[in-house]
């Protein structure tokens, strides 16, 4: 909050005192707006903060990180999930944040890297898709034991942790763990099945005798988990409370609880009702189980359960993946083409995540450059990518790829996505738990459907590939 706010705020509540009013509608932050919604998703770009498709203004909202107030847009990061608190527009799809909070799940080493796309952090389990943004690294696989790293994400019912973002941090820090409270002892709590002593730790926003299952909070360790055991330095209480004025909600995470007869779900502690009024996107109510990623919006009704108006089941990506130059922006067709022609064309759809590893700056498509090296992954769509996440790379970054479904197969040539591939005695190749293949052993087992992932150099219309890799 800036000092002209923060006199404007003290000045309006000196006036509400002095004649006798209970409240002058100055909002929550002081400036005039009452937030009538709460949106908790990933961050999917800027040009203001954008959390799942809508777009909020964040000019004069509190952005809290971690608990402490006074962040600015800038620290935030696409890939992080993020709560915010404002008033919606009438379209749906803008509004103005009154608070932004980002809690980081875990801040520690990495004890164990279990392959491509899993980590063991402070004895949590990590995993990672093709639309994890890493920071500090060019990529996920990068990251190695003994890293410290900060990572944001959403918890499934079984205890792991899909990460959105993960950043490799440099220095030391105390250990962070942030979760749900599932079991309270005599001067002990049981938090993402780590049982963590809190006899001697400073307590923050509660007491004793009002800790309870149900609660997020945020524990600083004296070190990491030993044998799922920890001591705790200090326990933070997360306010989960809804201001009374926020009647609409948006949330992403993955489901904890489905009753199926009474049409009712839990996820991320909030209470879900689900009828025929529901509007399903990208699936219908049969694929409701426990563990299922949704994103859900509706209203709060009478003891603040969430009417669930529209409901996406947010699929995991299939292996569409292109590496290399932009050739072309349509900015009217939002989208753009990869490779010279005929290249392959890559589609926006609402969600998309943006990133930029450049220093260009933040990324969108009016910003991107024929030129411009970038990373996508998505789904495959014919020869389209619609794409789940747009990277763009430093300059000068070496190399191509693409990746999906092996539509043609003549000799050692493949087409994918409608690019050519091609190969060559320099050619490596791996079947989809990254052993090594022959040849001989690669195309035997290759049929025309099944996903494949090449990387080398773009040349002459086509992909001439240094790897050849079987995604599945």
């Amino acid at each position: 909050m800036t000092p002209s706010i923060a006199l404007l705020r003290r000045a309006a509540l000196a006036l509400c005192a002095a004649i006798g009013l209970t409240s002058c509608g100055v909002g929550q932050d002081g400036t005039g707006l009452v937030p009538d919604a709460q949106t908790t998703g990933v961050v999917t770009g800027f040009g203001s903060v954008i959390v799942d498709g809508i777009r909020y203004d964040v000019d004069r909202a509190d952005i809290r990180l971690d608990g402490a107030s006074g962040a600015r847009a800038t620290d935030l990061r696409v890939g992080m999930v993020v709560t915010v608190t404002g008033a919606l527009a009438a379209d749906g799809a803008s509004g103005t944040a009154t608070e932004v909070r980002h809690d980081t799940l875990l801040d520690g080493l990495i004890e164990a890297v279990v392959g491509s796309q899993e980590l063991r952090v402070l004895s949590q389990r990590v995993l990672a898709d093709d639309t994890t943004v890493v920071a500090g690294v060019l990529e996920f696989a990068a990251l190695r034991a003994g890293d410290r790293v900060r990572i944001s994400g959403l918890r499934a019912p079984d205890g792991s942790l899909l990460a959105t973002w993960v950043q490799r941090e440099t220095g030391a820090a105390a250990p962070r763990l942030t979760g749900f409270v599932t079991a309270v002892g005599t001067g002990t709590v049981r938090v993402a099945g780590v049982q963590v002593d809190i006899s001697a730790a400073r307590l923050v926003g509660v007491t004793p005798g009002t800790l309870a299952a149900g609660q997020l909070v945020r524990l600083t360790l004296q070190a990491p988990p030993s044998g799922a055991a920890a001591v705790a330095t200090e326990l933070a209480l997360i306010d989960l409370r809804l201001p009374d004025s926020v009647s609409k909600r948006q949330i992403q995470g993955i489901v904890d609880g489905w009753n199926a007869q009474a049409g009712r779900l839990v996820l991320a502690g909030q209470s879900v009702l689900i009828d025929a009024r529901t509007q399903f996107v990208d699936g219908s109510v049969s694929d409701l189980a426990v563990g299922v990623r949704i994103e859900v919006s509706g209203r709060l009704e009478a003891g603040r359960e969430l009417r669930a108006e529209r409901l996406r089941i947010r699929r995991a990506p299939l292996a569409a993946y292109g590496r290399g130059a932009v050739d072309s922006v349509d900015l009217a067709g939002r989208s753009f083409r990869l490779f010279a022609a005929p290249g392959v064309e890559v589609r926006l759809r609402a969600g998309t995540l943006f990133d930029d590893t450049s220093t260009e700056g933040p990324l969108s498509l009016a910003r991107l450059q024929p030129g411009d090296q970038v990373l996508v992954f998505g789904r495959e769509s014919g020869t389209h990518i619609d794409a789940d996440l747009v990277r763009r790379l430093p300059p000068r970054t070496p190399g191509a790829g693409i990746g999906g479904a092996v539509s043609e197969i003549a000799g050692t040539r493949l087409t994918i996505l409608g690019m050519a591939v091609t190969t060559n005695a320099l050619t490596n190749y791996f079947d989809a738990q990254d052993r090594p293949m022959t040849q001989a052993e690669f195309y035997a087992a290759l049929r025309p459907g099944d996903l494949v992932r090449a990387e080398g150099a773009h040349v002459n219309g086509a992909i001439s590939a240094l790897t050849l890799r079987r995604v599945r």
